[in-house]
């Protein structure tokens, strides 16, 4: 597994291009007519491009039939399908960490709960992904992908239709029971999302033309 993770590492660095910070644009537009919506747009928005690298390493795995070829390796379906996930929680750390600076530097006091809104974004957003992606492609988590470049720009317009200061809701909140609910439902999805992922892969590989040894198969 340590090598799968290392792969997909080598993927998201050699592939990484200044066209990601692209997404940041719109959402850091918005935000520079509605300050108060600033750390909220922060954090989707770190919280999509750092749930885009993992999309990437399925898409180039698809593109060489990664799947098949990993079999002949000694790991097993659980290793192939825990090794996407673990990635996701290390890069969901990364981008909640980094805004949880940024917000406490921004309101000069200390705060994590804009970055736990990424680190979850992160979670939620791959605990879809991954399992769509292995059973019907990567081409269709693209539908993903366009819903949540619009969620920023789209929060923000309803916060300013309704006046509801999104900020001052989330500092009123007992947050021990915020971020209990928060870490469930996370721990929950990516609970779910694992076993989908495992049965789907399974599947997939002892389908009809697969040259995957039965063995394998039983390897998890």
């Amino acid at each position: 597994m340590t090598g799968l993770l290392k792969k997909d590492f080598m993927l998201i660095m050699k592939n990484i291009s200044p066209a990601y910070f692209l997404a940041i644009l719109p959402p850091v537009v918005v935000s520079l007519n509605n300050p108060a919506y600033f750390l909220f747009i922060l954090s989707v928005t770190v919280g999509f491009l750092s749930a885009a690298q993992v999309s990437t390493t399925l898409d180039l795995d698809e593109k060489v039939h990664w799947q098949r070829n990993v079999m002949s390796m000694p790991v097993s379906i659980a290793g192939i399908a825990m090794s996407k996930y673990i990635l996701t929680l290390i890069l969901a750390g990364l981008a909640g960490a980094a805004v949880a600076l940024i917000s406490s530097i921004y309101l000069k006091d200390v705060v994590v709960i804009y970055g736990v809104i990424t680190l979850l974004m992160v979670v939620f957003y791959n605990a879809v992904v991954i399992p769509v992606s292995y059973r019907f492609g990567t081409g269709a988590s693209r539908y993903f992908i366009m819903f949540f470049i619009s969620v920023p720009i789209m929060f923000v317009y309803i916060f300013k239709i309704f006046d509801i200061d999104f900020q001052k809701i989330l500092m009123s909140l007992e947050l021990k029971t915020l971020y209990l609910l928060m870490w469930a439902l996370g721990a929950a999805s990516l609970a779910v999302s694992v076993l989908i992922t495992i049965r789907v892969i399974r599947k997939c590989l002892s389908g009809p033309g697969s040259r995957t040894a039965p063995e394998q198969l039983k390897g998890d």
